[in-house]
């Protein structure tokens, strides 16, 4: 409701969803440089001025390309974009409480949204309910590239990759389209963002890393997501469903893979013996689908910058496969084109509280021009996996 009152010639900037136990509207923000996100040390800023225990109040976004910090991703096809929240609107699922959060000099920010909000929403009552999307890819040619990806994984080359899909749209989507899906199917990872110049709509449900202070320590923590059931809404269909992936071999291996991928990665940032899997994967229900989902958690050396930290993570063990650099190698010559926001990761960077978070940008659609637009899908081969 609120955001279909943000008029459409405003711009939007909105993290979460209805599943989120936190989300945030920017009703000021400024775009800024790279450095000013990437090179300030982790804790090392944290403003005494407020006492709440909000980790989402005003702070920095960034969003980065897949292919931002590792070369054998290909050249980047997209820029990384980075903003500053000087007002904004923050929603305590739990606790069922609204904040607005502002500094003294938000008026000045480039970016504004009318407040107090308007109070009728913008019309959709004629907008689309479905979209033409086109894929870029026959069926064939897929399978094609899931069959050489198999004989790769007997070969003994890599043993398992995730390979995407692509679909395009020529022509405008609306805004309340865009809100009446992101509503139905939304994660609790979810992001929208509109901008003249750049569309973004993320229904993800997956957490990339979270990094957060617990007393002098800061840890910094990955849920990695693998294996995909519908949800259903017969009854007896959907505890199938959940059996089912709870007992498949083919997605359990592949989860551990990738639990066993984000150790190494987070232990290269971590204290020695600092990193510890706190949960090797359990079933968590989405709106749409159910997922595995793993945690793993490193006590974060000291002195790091999220450069330093993307440089040593990014782009994700889940949507990549292992071992990492050969996949991705794999990856930039099966796919034929460079990924740019897909599979990359949107981080908030909290002005008082210390806490980053941030998301892998699966089930997300883009508009880098003003009428076109694409969507990627992927699915994560093993040598269980069967292409027909």
């Amino acid at each position: 409701d609120i955001l279909g009152r943000v008029q459409a010639e405003e711009p939007l900037l909105f993290l979460g969803s209805e599943q989120s136990p936190y989300s945030l509207l920017a009703l000021s923000f400024d775009e800024e440089g790279r450095d000013d996100f990437m090179f300030d040390e982790v804790g090392g800023k944290i403003s005494p001025r407020i006492s709440s225990d909000l980790p989402m109040t005003l702070g920095q976004v960034a969003l980065l390309t897949y292919d931002a910090f590792n070369p054998w991703c290909g050249r980047a096809s997209a820029p990384c974009r980075f903003f500053k929240i000087r007002r904004a609107l923050v929603w305590d699922k739990k606790r069922q409480e609204v904040f607005l959060c502002w500094e003294d000099s938000f008026q000045k920010a480039a970016f504004q949204v009318q407040w107090p909000l308007t109070s009728e929403m913008s019309d959709g009552a004629l907008a689309p309910r479905t979209v033409d999307w086109k894929s870029t890819w026959t069926d064939s040619q897929y399978l094609e590239a899931v069959a050489q990806s198999l004989e790769d994984i007997r070969d003994g080359r890599f043993y398992q990759i995730n390979l995407l899909r692509f679909w395009q749209h020529q022509g405008s989507i609306s805004r309340a389209h865009l809100l009446r899906r992101l509503k139905k199917f939304a994660g609790p990872f979810s992001a929208f963002i509109d901008l003249p110049d750049l569309g973004l709509v993320s229904w993800s449900p997956e957490r990339f890393v979270q990094i957060y202070p617990e007393g002098p320590k800061y840890w910094i923590e990955a849920a990695p997501i693998k294996g995909t059931r519908p949800v259903s809404a017969d009854k007896a269909h959907n505890l199938a469903m959940i059996d089912e992936l709870q007992n498949s071999a083919k997605d359990k291996a592949e989860l551990h893979m990738i639990v066993d991928l984000m150790r190494n990665d987070l232990q290269r940032l971590s204290v020695p013996r600092g990193v510890t899997v706190m949960d090797p994967g359990t079933l968590h229900s989405f709106p749409n689908v159910h997922h595995l989902v793993a945690r793993i958690r490193g006590e974060l050396k000291p002195r790091r910058c999220l450069d330093e930290i993307c440089r040593a993570i990014c782009p994700g063990g889940s949507i990549t496969g292992a071992p990492k650099r050969e996949v991705m190698d794999v990856i930039h010559s099966r796919e034929e084109r460079e990924r740019g926001y897909f599979m990359g990761n949107i981080w908030y960077k909290d002005s008082y509280s210390g806490h980053i978070d941030s998301s892998i940008l699966i089930r997300t659609a883009v508009r880098q021009s003003a009428t076109s637009w694409e969507y990627a899908a992927g699915s994560g081969i093993t040598v269980k996996s069967h292409a027909y």
